[in-house]
C-alpha cells in the first residue's frame, strides 16, 4: 500500500533506490510532509487555456513566487496541495496498472515514472478530460521532471494541449520545511531565479 512503502517507490521499483537522496526524500510515503521554496510561472494566452487553468486552480504568471507544498498519503495514494503565494492547487495521485494517475480538476493524466541517473521523469501515457478518455498523443505535450541542482530538489512542469497550446509552465525548487522555516533565502541562486535544471 502507498502508505507503507510510498507511492513513488512502489511505481518506480528497485530503480527508486538509485535516485538522488533529495528526490527520494520528497517521496518517502510519510503520512504528511511539507516543503517550501519558490518558482517561476508562465501561463498560456489562449482563452481555452486560461479557462482550463482557472478551473484547475493553476497559479497566475509570476516570477519567484513563494511556493509551499504539502503531501498527504493515505491508503488510496497521495494528495498534493500546492500553495503558489495565496493560490491553492490540489491534485490526487494514485497507482493504477503500473502508472501514476494524477487528477487535477477536469484533467486526469496517466504517467509512467522514468528514473534516470539524476532525475525522475513523468512521461504521459494517456488520460481523460471531463471523464472522456483520449489517446496518449493528446497528452504528449504534458511533461514533468524532478532533478537535483545546487544541492536542491528542483522541478519543471509544462502542460499544453491541442487546440489551446500552453496551459501552464512552472519551474523552481523546494526544500523540506525546517531548513528555511517560513521564509525564502535572501541570497544565493534562489534570489535571482530557480537554479538551472540539468538536461535529463
Amino acid at each position: 500500500m502507498p502508505t507503507l512503502q510510498g507511492l513513488f517507490r512502489q511505481l518506480a521499483g528497485p530503480a527508486f533506490e538509485r535516485l538522488p537522496g533529495l528526490i527520494q526524500r520528497v517521496h518517502t510515503g510519510a503520512a504528511s510532509a511539507t516543503f517550501s521554496g519558490a518558482c517561476d510561472v508562465e501561463r498560456g494566452r489562449h482563452w481555452l487555456a486560461r479557462l482550463a487553468g482557472r478551473v484547475a486552480g493553476m497559479p497566475s504568471a509570476a516570477r519567484q513566487i513563494p511556493l509551499r507544498v504539502r503531501i498527504d498519503a493515505d491508503a488510496a495514494g497521495e494528495v498534493w496541495t500546492r500553495h503558489f503565494g495565496s493560490r491553492e492547487m490540489r491534485s490526487r495521485l494514485q497507482a493504477r496498472d503500473g502508472l501514476l494517475i494524477e487528477q487535477l480538476g477536469p484533467l486526469t493524466v496517466a504517467f509512467e515514472l522514468v528514473p534516470l541517473a539524476d532525475c525522475l521523469r513523468w512521461s504521459p501515457r494517456g488520460g481523460r478530460v471531463l471523464g472522456i478518455p483520449l489517446p496518449a498523443r493528446f497528452f504528449s505535450q504534458i511533461h514533468a521532471v524532478e532533478c537535483t541542482a545546487t544541492q536542491r530538489y528542483t522541478f519543471e512542469v509544462r502542460a499544453a494541449l491541442p487546440f489551446m497550446g500552453l496551459i501552464v509552465h512552472y519551474r523552481g525548487w523546494l526544500e523540506p520545511d525546517g531548513r528555511h522555516p517560513n521564509r525564502l533565502p535572501r541570497s544565493g541562486p534562489a534570489a535571482s531565479g530557480p537554479p538551472p535544471l540539468p538536461a535529463c
